[in-house]
């Protein structure tokens, strides 16, 4: 036996919200329920705008940076020019105290690598998040002599390898300096393995940051840019 079809109409909410009547004396083009949205050809669609994500905070806002665990957990994380916030149980945390060196001027950087998030500005010491523990502490990168590494103007990965883009070693910025970890190590090793350094001398200007190009990583210099295979 041959199945029986029905037709069924489905409107269009083309007449947009109405309060005026009940809802089943309406025509069935309109509805009550519409509100905060747009109605373009029959499509429904959110209104947009704006709001506030979370309480005032108390310096100007540099990087807000979105954190991905492996377990698919978003944990959003605001640098501002005094402190670092976290975004937690529906307002903002300060995290650290001593996040005070940077200006407006200095832009700053951050990374998620394996599963904890690294950040500098160039002017106070790198900062390590680890989720695991809700911990913000110091980084550091441990090189030959041993000298430690604290400050870096942007860090990026490329390869599985950590980045430090003209980092303060020597008793100075090296600002032609690219130096990398031990691939892998997940920012543990600088000083063995394939951890090593390269300074970008034959192009002009110093370093600023780093992105992956396809392939390649292409480095931005104030005058130049050098791609690295």
């Amino acid at each position: 036996m041959a199945p029986t079809l029905k037709t069924k109409d489905i409107f269009a909410p083309t007449l947009g919200v109405r309060w005026d009547m009940p809802s089943t004396m309406l025509d069935p083009r309109a509805s009550p329920w519409v509100r905060n949205c747009f109605l373009n050809d029959g499509v429904v669609r959110q209104r947009d705008g704006l709001q506030q994500y979370g309480s005032t905070l108390g310096a100007d806002v540099m990087l807000l940076y979105t954190y991905e665990l492996f377990d698919g957990t978003i944990k959003p994380l605001a640098l501002t020019t005094e402190e670092i916030y976290l975004y937690k149980s529906g307002d903002w945390q300060a995290k650290t105290a001593g996040w005070t060196a940077g200006t407006t001027s200095d832009p700053c950087y951050g990374l998620t690598y394996g599963d904890d998030a690294f950040f500098t500005n160039g002017k106070d010491p790198m900062k390590k998040y680890d989720a695991g523990g809700d911990t913000l502490s110091n980084f550091e990168a441990v090189i030959t002599g041993p000298e430690t590494i604290t400050l870096a103007r942007s860090i990026t990965t490329y390869a599985t390898h950590m980045l430090l883009i003209a980092p303060t070693e020597g008793g100075g910025v090296q600002d032609q300096r690219v130096r990398w970890d031990d691939v892998g190590s997940l920012g543990a090793t600088w000083n063995s393995g394939t951890a090593n350094f390269y300074d970008t001398v034959g192009s002009a200007g110093g370093c600023l940051h780093a992105l992956q190009l396809g392939n390649a990583l292409a480095l931005y210099k104030t005058n130049s840019i050098v791609l690295a295979h």
